[in-house]
């Protein structure tokens, strides 16, 4: 068996696994102000640590 008992080759295992620029989507985030989340968490404390 070729190989057997020896580390693979990294870097030939990033070339070969590594995704192909030209095919990877164009991720845009668009940020929201905190305030916007002020309706999830309620305004009332709770006096208790998250």
């Amino acid at each position: 068996m070729a190989g057997h008992g020896r580390l693979p080759d990294l870097n030939r295992l990033r070339a070969h696994f590594a995704p192909d620029p030209a095919n990877l989507p164009n991720v845009v985030v668009q940020l929201v102000p905190l305030a916007t989340y002020e309706c999830l968490i309620g305004t009332a404390e709770t006096g208790g640590a998250a």
